[in-house]
């Protein structure tokens, strides 16, 4: 398997500029880990409505055809925003005379690199998106941008990203990006902890049971809206915020 993933990766370079791999990576991983997803678990809500009201954790009425088309543009104006971003962020670089925060070697990452960099690139995401999200909550903050996100009181998969731009910047893309730049992360680990992470921000919107303590967190924290700001817990634990 190692040895497959060797050969791709030795194609992959030789064929393409390190500025493409980036680009269709960040997006397809948006495709994969977000779309994806968060469109089957809509078809579950709108397809399997007796299976999906089982097993949802709050009894709340679905969104309405409307709402959820409001969301899905607002998710679209999201990423177009990701799209700008990284585009500005590569043409800086190359202006300063770099490429990339990454690192784009012919070798692939040992697994123990990539294990600790995940593991680093999870816990400086945690810290920057809890903190993130407790001065989102702040009245004036919240009244005027993270309000928006709150509008869905029972959460659905597609409101992972429903926010005002400004919160998606914040909140969203910062925590991505930044502990892997830091890093300087071979550009593959950096794909897996985006993959990983978008995927989690689904499950956590999801409302359904069957993702257990992952979704029941935040979809207490949409319910109560003063418990549950971060993701892993321990934050929460130490300022006295979960539930």
């Amino acid at each position: 398997m190692a040895q497959l993933v060797r050969t791709i990766w030795t194609d992959v370079l030789e064929s393409a500029s390190s500025y493409k791999i980036e680009l269709v990576g960040t997006f397809g991983i948006q495709l994969v880990a977000f779309w994806l997803p968060s469109l089957l678990l809509l078809g579950i809500d709108q397809f399997l409505p007796s299976f999906s009201l089982r097993h949802k954790i709050q009894s709340r009425p679905t969104p309405t055809h409307v709402q959820i088309w409001h969301c899905i543009d607002v998710v679209i104006l999201n990423q177009l925003l990701m799209a700008t971003a990284k585009i500005l962020e590569l043409g800086v670089l190359h202006l300063a005379g770099h490429s990339s925060f990454y690192r784009f070697d012919h070798t692939i990452p040992s697994m123990l690199e990539v294990i600790r960099d995940l593991l680093i690139c999870i816990l400086g995401c945690e810290i920057i998106f809890y903190y993130s999200h407790r001065l989102l909550h702040l009245r004036s903050f919240y009244q005027r941008i993270h309000n928006q996100h709150h509008q869905f009181k029972a959460p659905i998969a597609l409101a992972a990203q429903y926010a005002h731009p400004l919160e998606y910047l914040v909140s969203t893309i910062f925590p991505f990006w930044l502990p892997p730049q830091i890093l300087g992360c071979h550009i593959l680990t950096c794909f897996l902890f985006w993959t990983a992470a978008t995927l989690e921000t689904v499950i956590a919107h999801s409302g359904y049971d069957f993702f257990t303590v992952f979704a029941r967190k935040h979809d207490l924290h949409h319910e109560k809206s003063r418990v549950n700001f971060g993701t892993l817990g321990f934050l929460d634990w130490i300022h006295g915020t979960g539930a």
